[in-house]
C-alpha cells in the first residue's frame, strides 16, 4: 500500500538520523529508489520533508505544528509535576511519566533528583518498551495479556 510506504520514509528519521539520501531510504527500505523519489516528491510538496541540500532530506516544520497540537491536546505533563515533585521530594528519586505507544515508552514529563548520577529522561524521549526500569515498570502494568502476563 502506498500511505504504509510513505509513512515508512518517515519512519526512518530518529534523533541520530535527521538526514537521509534517497539511495540510503531506498537500502533502509528495500524499495527501488524511483519508488522512493515518487513519495519524497509528495512528502516535500506536503512539507513533511524538506530537501536541505541537493538529495538530502529531512523532517519538515509541520512536524512542529504537529507537536504543538498534541502537546495542547496533553495536559498531562503540567497537571502531573506537582505530583511529580512531591514524589521526588519524598523518594528522593527521579520521577518519570511514561505513557505506552506501541512497543514504545514516551516520556512527557520528568523531575530530576538532584544525584550525582542521573537518569536520563526528558520529554519526548523514545524508548524501547522492554528497555530500562521506567519501561519495563510500565509494561508490568499494561494489561491485555494472558493469565501468565504475556501481552
Amino acid at each position: 500500500m502506498s500511505a504504509i510506504k510513505t509513512l515508512e520514509i518517515l519512519e526512518q528519521f530518529d534523533f541520530e538520523t535527521r538526514t537521509l539520501s534517497v539511495p540510503e531510504l531506498a537500502s533502509m527500505l528495500q524499495q527501488p529508489q524511483s519508488s522512493v523519489y515518487r513519495h519524497l516528491r509528495l512528502l516535500k510538496e506536503k512539507g513533511y520533508l524538506i530537501e536541505n541540500s541537493p538529495g538530502l532530506y529531512s523532517l519538515g516544520y509541520i512536524f512542529l505544528k504537529l507537536a504543538k497540537i498534541v502537546k495542547m491536546d496533553m495536559d498531562l505533563p503540567s497537571l502531573s509535576q506537582k505530583a511529580m515533585k512531591e514524589l521526588t521530594r519524598i523518594t528522593g528519586e527521579t520521577s518519570i511519566l511514561l505513557v505506552h505507544s506501541q512497543f514504545q515508552a514516551v516520556c512527557l514529563a520528568a523531575v530530576p533528583s538532584g544525584h550525582p548520577i542521573k537518569v536520563s529522561s526528558e520529554q519526548g524521549n523514545i524508548v524501547p518498551i522492554y528497555g530500562g526500569a521506567s519501561s519495563k515498570a510500565l509494561l508490568a502494568y499494561l494489561g491485555g495479556g494472558d493469565s501468565e502476563g504475556n501481552l
